[in-house]
């Protein structure tokens, strides 16, 4: 497990985030593998042992390399070899190395038309969201991307050298006036990809909150390589802040997580006066606030409910603690301002 090999497995860790790309990377290459010997035909067997030995030399695999196993994996395992011949194609005829780079495309540009429907396969929006083009300039937004992992790396930079690995490709969409609103995503389907909403980039903080919001769940999708965080059946479901309809527990545990990620990183942030105007850390205290309300609600359910893995349950504790310390160090910052 990832987060056993350091001291908090809930705080950031370039480390750590390291260790979990190369463990997704020998489950890539260890599962072709295995789909060669066992299940595939000849002719796709051949193509997947290339594939997997491409894919053995290269540890900056773009997240469609991912999003492509899983398009071939399933039908392969469900004897439709036809269904899965095209994936295995794709895989075999296409560089598979990747960049160190991150890499910002809005969801119509040509450079990802030939992995739009395959990363929009992945992302299963189930009818719910309707997603649509973004309308703002996307080099602006790359910029404000750039200025907030500037600021991050200057104000925390354990949280930018995670996010340096586990973030590779951002696809940035928009939601139409009508229909559901779409805040963002991350799929484990498509390892390091986030897709995030236009809309919740207007400014460093909605950007920010954003950014770690979802890199949070690639966080998590890193720690359960070997084993689920919460072992409940996936068809149970329960009430949760936020959502109007009832979520399985593990959509909670992520909800809980991120919570307190977040309460964690905007504690921080407020601190640096020299960087952030008055009503910037004024937001960031009304943050810290929701986050840790919403973060106490999401307990509550995990509490009653869940049922954690070794890992869930390591890292659920160190958030715990996390949190106890800095609402204790709220608390006296209060007292120390109303005696004043």
């Amino acid at each position: 497990m990832v987060a056993a090999e350091v001291a908090n497995a809930f705080l950031p860790c370039k480390e750590a985030a390291n260790a979990a790309n190369a463990a997704m990377h020998r489950a890539l290459c260890a599962s072709l593998h295995h789909l060669a010997e066992t299940v595939a035909p000849d002719a796709c067997a051949r193509d997947l042992r290339f594939v997997a030995e491409t894919c053995s030399s290269d540890r900056e695999l773009p997240p469609e390399v991912y999003g492509w196993y899983y398009a071939l994996c399933f039908p392969l395992l469900g004897g439709d070899v036809d269904g899965a011949r095209g994936a295995v194609k794709k895989l075999a005829n296409r560089p598979l190395g990747g960049s160190p780079d991150l890499k910002v495309h809005a969801i119509d540009h040509p450079d990802i038309a030939p992995m739009r429907a395959l990363f929009l396969s992945r992302l299963d929006l189930r009818g719910e969201f309707a997603l649509a083009a973004p309308t703002g300039q996307v080099q602006d937004v790359g910029r404000r991307l750039e200025d907030g992992l500037s600021l991050l790396r200057q104000t925390i930079p354990e949280l930018y050298g995670e996010l340096s690995v586990l973030v590779r490709r951002i696809i940035l969409i928009a939601t139409p006036d009508t229909g559901r609103p779409f805040d963002g995503a991350a799929v484990y389907q498509l390892w390091r990809l986030l897709f995030l909403n236009e809309n919740r980039l207007a400014d460093r903080i909605d950007l920010i909150e954003t950014l770690i919001h979802e890199a949070v769940h690639i966080f998590l999708f890193g720690n359960t390589i070997e084993t689920a965080l919460t072992l409940n059946d996936p068809t149970e479901t329960h009430y949760s802040v936020i959502r109007r309809e009832k979520r399985p527990v593990d959509g909670v545990y992520h909800a809980m997580i991120v919570n307190a990620r977040i309460v964690w990183a905007f504690s921080k942030l407020q601190e640096r006066r020299d960087l952030f105007s008055v009503l910037e850390r004024r937001r960031m205290a009304w943050t810290v606030d929701r986050h840790a309300e919403m973060y106490e609600q999401n307990k509550s359910v995990i509490a009653q409910y869940g049922k954690l893995s070794e890992i869930g349950e390591r890292i659920s504790q160190d958030a715990a603690a996390c949190m106890d310390k800095i609402l204790v160090d709220r608390h006296h910052a209060l007292a120390r301002l109303a005696t004043r």
